[in-house]
């Protein structure tokens, strides 16, 4: 049997297994009393239904591998692996070896504040005059990284407290997570823009490009289109799939939208339609005069070659265009925010705007690009 005693300002509950035929001595402290009662609860459950108490011995990183490899069954092969990347690079070599019946909301928030304490890059440091001079700062993680990890930490732990039964206790539940400043996507002014839209031009990916910076769509939904998805009869464009790089296989993979909602269909600007057109017989002189290196393929946009083109690739290219526009600080991404940020200054509903990005709901919308944002860099 298990019992609770209380010394000082904490509640020990003690009790003891048979391992070959000799008795052991547990403990565990507990700062509440409610959370003793309810582990020294669970210990005689398990007393009366034979469970071995394996949470005496098994460590977090042993919990989390064999947590992975059960209930990742049904995330995307990126989800998966950033779930684990995150368990790797940050959790397991600071708090891996604790036992899960020791982790404690303290092991978890000192944890958290070392992970932002830390810096992932070093600052630079170049002696100018025989003075120490710093070139480049220290780069920090941020606080949407820590809420990231303790997501997924947080649902790991679920498990073995609801569900395996192996901790009494959930101690994420306590953690107090840093605040997430509201991210303001770069928006250009008419003036860049225009200059972007010019150096643009000569780009490879021009018309990949463009699509993103007249539709406003995601990156994997731009790269995902097929030629199948254009109406040049309505004008419409479908949304229905994105194209994704899977860090776990290291392939080009296809998958549905984000959500139900992102599955739109937009209508085709008539910019956008004039050069879609173009492209289209475009390609049917490639396949045609280079089929011996040309790869027939569905996708709207693609390589030199024909294939489907990756989504990194398209990123860095924007970017060399982005710089060479004079605006360094821009990413492909932030042509999303230009986008939705025009379409509510020239009037649009919050709603309207909504359909348009394919999300869940207008708040959504709204909190991520606020109406009232007049201001350009």
């Amino acid at each position: 049997m298990a019992s609770i005693e209380k010394r000082g300002g904490s509640y020990y509950v003690r009790w003891s297994t048979s391992e070959n035929g000799k008795r052991k001595s547990h403990s565990k402290t507990f700062d509440m009393h409610r959370d003793a009662a309810a582990f020294k609860k669970q210990l005689e459950a398990d007393s009366l239904t034979g469970r071995q108490c394996s949470y005496d011995t098994i460590t977090l990183e042993k919990y989390l591998d064999d947590f992975f490899k059960t209930y990742s069954a049904n995330l995307t092969g990126n989800t998966e692996h950033c779930n684990k990347r995150y368990m790797a690079n940050h959790i397991i070599p600071r708090i891996g070896n604790v036992r899960l019946k020791d982790l404690s909301v303290m092991t978890i928030q000192q944890t958290y504040n070392d992970i932002m304490t830390t810096p992932y890059r070093p600052a630079e440091v170049k002696k100018i005059n025989g003075v120490d001079i710093t070139t480049t700062p220290a780069k920090y993680y941020s606080a949407k990284t820590i809420v990231n990890i303790h997501g997924v930490l947080t649902k790991a732990l679920k498990h073995a407290c609801a569900i395996q039964r192996l901790i009494p206790f959930n101690p994420c539940d306590g953690v107090v997570l840093p605040k997430i400043e509201d991210y303001e996507g770069f928006v250009p002014s008419e003036v860049q823009m225009d200059k972007l839209m010019e150096v643009m031009h000569d780009s490879r990916y021009y018309e990949a490009i463009l699509a993103d910076a007249l539709l406003g769509i995601r990156r994997g939904e731009c790269l995902g289109l097929f030629w199948s998805d254009l109406n040049f009869a309505t004008h419409e464009i479908l949304i229905q799939r994105a194209l994704i790089y899977d860090e776990e296989t290291h392939q080009l993979t296809l998958k549905d939208p984000k959500s139900k909602s992102s599955r739109r269909t937009l209508q085709m600007p008539p910019e956008m339609e004039t050069v879609l057109k173009e492209l289209k017989k475009k390609r049917a002189r490639l396949e045609i005069e280079r089929a011996d290196i040309f790869t027939r393929s569905p996708f709207v946009f693609v390589t030199e070659d024909g294939k489907p083109i990756r989504p990194t690739t398209l990123s860095k290219e924007f970017k060399e265009i982005a710089t060479a526009a004079g605006i360094p600080q821009m990413r492909l991404h932030d042509l999303r925010h230009t986008v939705t940020t025009y379409l509510l200054r020239a009037g649009l509903s919050p709603r309207a705007v909504q359909g348009v990005l394919g999300h869940k709901d207008a708040r959504f919308t709204m909190k991520r690009y606020p109406q009232n944002q007049q201001k350009t860099r």
